[in-house]
């Protein structure tokens, strides 16, 4: 299978670095699938430097200085006429806790991460993470054109990009890779952290599974965990979200 990886969002900033990301990326994203996949990587963002082009083999790559819908839509058509079967979309500045290929996937439907914890109510849906085969890539840029229409829109992606897309690809072609909702927050669920140093109490927080749940109990207030269990608990997902 030849999966194409997207990197899409800022590399550099005062609170996060593209250095202190890339082996992770690297081994739980990139390099994770076995010999019987080729990998290509695309990068758009407002800073690329050669060394993260070098670092992750970069097929492709456009800079762009607008929001993050914008990067997408600009970086999609890329990828219309690329020789892919599966495509991921995430940022550079994600630690994820485990190899992506040990994610639930589906290899046929487009991949939400999950819903998101007590928003649901209005379709949001985590925006840190996207995977599609490649025969609803047009459809997921012509939803980043559309999304702005949504009545909820509130110029994050995660309000935005389901409403959109089941209009276009209908709900039987959506698969959530987690069945409960989560928190998007960094480390505020079992997938992933985001690079964020100095940025609360001067630290990344959990790096990995058992750190977050340890985590997670010493932060239960700040986290307002109870809301999050009773949301999981009165939420019954199926076939018919």
């Amino acid at each position: 299978m030849n999966i194409s990886i997207c990197l899409i969002g800022t590399m550099l900033a005062a609170n996060r670095n593209w250095y202190r990301t890339k082996d992770n990326i690297f081994d739980n994203l990139i390099n994770c699938w076995g010999e019987n996949h080729k990998i290509d990587v695309y990068i758009c963002s407002d800073f690329i430097p050669n060394d993260i082009l070098d670092f992750y083999k970069v097929k492709d790559y456009i800079l762009c200085y607008n929001n993050l819908k914008e990067k997408y839509y600009t970086l999609l058509p890329k990828l219309f006429n690329a020789e892919t079967d599966f495509i991921i979309f995430t940022r550079p500045d994600i630690i994820f806790f485990n190899k992506v290929v040990e994610y639930d996937l589906s290899f046929d439907k487009f991949n939400f991460l999950f819903r998101e914890v007590n928003h649901w109510d209005r379709k949001w849906t985590c925006d840190n993470f996207y995977a599609t085969p490649k025969k609803f890539i047009l459809d997921f840029y012509n939803t980043m054109i559309n999304c702005e229409k949504v009545p909820e829109f509130s110029g994050h992606l995660h309000s935005q990009v389901y409403p959109c897309l089941v209009d276009l690809i209908s709900k039987k072609n959506i698969h959530f890779i987690q069945k409960e909702s989560g928190f998007s927050g960094s480390g505020q669920n079992k997938f992933y952290l985001l690079d964020r140093y100095n940025c609360v109490v001067g630290d990344l927080g959990p790096t990995n599974v058992k750190d977050y749940e340890e985590w997670i109990i010493n932060n239960k207030d700040r986290l307002e965990y109870e809301k999050f269990q009773i949301e999981n608990d009165k939420l019954s997902f199926d076939d018919n979200y």
